[in-house]
């Protein structure tokens, strides 16, 4: 518990030091990246959850969520994925995002925002029309890895999904959302691609649109 607490102070630090700004510096990032990284699974006893039966109300589900402290700054949370379960794409409005797999594997797929400007694509630098972002490589992460950072425009909108065994995931997320100071999450889907496969159009679509649910760890058994 000794480094959990450690990291929610440094959390605490950061989001205060440098709160109403959209870019967290480089030193800012590194130095709670630097305690996540010694985070383990037993510090939030992540076991004690992957052992349940998932179930709600008659219902199964493949994605949970346990709030570990949520402030005005930012908000720490773990997320269980059943296998093979996913998080579907999704965005962090003017956010910066800190994950850390506790167990299992993760896939990411990140998406870059690359808004339209004719000079760049005059220059060869960006696609002339239509295509809103850069498609990232394809992630895995695991237990031994480094946290994954994402910020206001690398990363941003990103699909998880866990391997072949249930996963845990630490997120960090600096500021929260908040529907009242425009960062509510939005859902999309990639409506187009670029003939290489590297840019693509997002659009975006209904909460209800991939029947996703995420439901907190207190309600199953």
């Amino acid at each position: 518990m000794a480094s959990l607490r450690r990291l929610l102070d440094k959390i605490s630090q950061v989001s205060s030091n440098e709160k109403g700004s959209e870019i967290i510096s480089e030193e800012s990032i590194e130095s709670i990246r630097k305690e996540l990284q010694v985070l383990k699974a037993g510090d939030l006893d992540v076991f004690k959850v992957l052992k349940k039966n998932w179930v709600y109300r008659g219902e199964r589900y493949n994605v949970a969520c346990k709030v570990v402290e949520k402030k005005t700054n930012y908000v720490v949370c773990v997320f269980f994925l059943r296998p093979r379960a996913r998080i579907p794409l999704h965005d962090h409005p003017s956010m910066h995002g800190f994950l850390k797999v506790l167990c299992g594997s993760l896939e990411i797929v990140g998406y870059n925002q690359s808004p339209y400007n004719k000079e760049a694509a005059s220059n060869g630098c960006i696609p002339s029309s239509g295509f809103t972002h850069c498609r990232g490589p394809v992630i895995t992460l695991s237990s031994q890895d480094n946290p994954c950072v994402l910020t206001p425009v690398h990363g941003n909108i990103h699909e998880l999904k866990a391997l072949n065994e249930p996963v845990a995931i630490l997120d960090v997320l600096v500021p929260p959302y908040d529907e009242d100071k425009e960062r509510d999450c939005h859902y999309y889907c990639v409506a187009e691609e670029s003939q290489d496969g590297k840019w693509v159009r997002m659009k975006e679509v209904p909460d209800d649109y991939y029947g996703f649910t995420c439901i907190p760890v207190d309600y199953i058994k």
